[in-house]
């Protein structure tokens, strides 16, 4: 250990003494709005019905597609159609 690691630290003295006047803050955090869904891309990727739905409701879904000249099994994930969460406004006020 260094020499005088565990001596006393000094006192404490504030760098200029003003008069204390009490003040008050917010914080205001605005809500999280979900991201808007992509109607486009749902259809091309074949999602109609119900299955929209359940994709805003953050739930994969199931679909059949065909792949060349067979009917696949395709799991499409809400984050594939919906677009990221806008994050909230945060705003500073100060009495």
């Amino acid at each position: 250990m260094a020499a005088g690691f565990n001596a006393q630290l000094p006192k404490y003295t504030p760098p200029l003494q003003l008069p204390s006047v009490p003040t008050m803050a917010y914080f205001v955090v605005g809500p999280q709005y979900r991201g808007t869904f992509d109607a486009a891309k749902a259809k091309a990727l074949g999602i109609v019905g119900a299955n929209r739905g359940l994709l805003t409701q953050g739930k994969s879904v199931t679909i059949q597609v065909k792949e060349g000249d067979m009917m696949v099994e395709r799991i499409v994930h809400p984050e594939e159609v919906i677009a990221p969460s806008k994050k909230p406004d945060v705003s500073f006020l100060q009495t």
